[in-house]
């Protein structure tokens, strides 16, 4: 499923269905390159790393202020807009970078746990755990459900680099082990990338990544939105 801005319309509605689209060329090139030197700036320390070689960053924009600035406003953040239905608030944003030395498979999964600032005892909010000292939680479906993660490539990532592969119309709730574990596998279909190109999701799509065939890097920001008020008390960790 991909898509320009002018067919805006046609995107929101397969967004809607199957839980996904892509939309080519979606953040401008000086967008790009102000992230890309952000992430390059931000010091190694805070990144999980495989021998010495960093790869991931959790909460990227509680980190660097520019990030912050990018993700709050300007067109990502209107971008984040098409895919809500009211104003988006920045849930968070995680750097993946797959690259030599670093390079891992993703199995088929849904995303379910994000992270907040502060407690309730609303019913819903539950599986409560502590990640790199910043809670996560698992809200409930009628808030998990509506969120909106925008996958940002930095980098070219044809097929055979690690691309996303999603499966079409998963969706609408959370899965059980079992159910996931019995889907059929063969309804994945991969979607390669150019850099600039955002794959805007449902983060309960189910989907996965292999490890890269291909040595260069390919740099993702994955960034979650949501529209939805939180208990008193509660907040996006952003």
């Amino acid at each position: 499923m991909t898509g320009e801005f002018g067919h805006q319309g046609a995107i929101r509605g397969s967004f809607e269905e199957y839980g996904y689209t892509q939309i080519s060329g979606a953040v401008s090139n000086p967008v790009a390159a102000a992230l890309t030197a952000a992430l390059d700036a931000m010091p190694v320390g805070g990144f999980r790393q495989s021998g010495a070689v960093p790869f991931a960053i959790r909460n990227v924009a509680r980190k660097a202020e520019v990030i912050t600035h990018l993700l709050r406003e300007g067109e990502i953040y209107a971008l984040a807009s098409r895919f809500l239905n009211g104003p988006p608030s920045l849930v968070t944003a995680i750097l993946f970078d797959k690259l030599p030395g670093a390079n891992w498979k993703v199995p088929a999964h849904q995303d379910q746990y994000f992270p907040v600032v502060g407690s309730t005892d609303e019913p819903g909010w539950r599986n409560w755990s502590r990640k790199e000292n910043v809670d996560h939680v698992e809200p409930p479906t009628a808030i998990l459900s509506n969120l909106v993660a925008l996958r940002i490539h930095l980098d070219d990532c044809p097929i055979g680099h690690g691309e996303l592969q999603v499966m079409p119309g998963t969706h609408s709730h959370l899965l059980s082990h079992e159910a996931l574990r019995d889907l059929d596998m063969n309804r994945f279909i991969r979607l390669p990338a150019s850099r600039t190109d955002v794959i805007a999701l449902r983060p309960l799509l189910v989907h996965r990544s292999h490890a890269s065939q291909n040595p260069n890097r390919r740099r993702v920001l994955h960034v979650v939105y949501s529209d939805k008020t939180l208990p008193a008390g509660l907040s996006w960790a952003g």
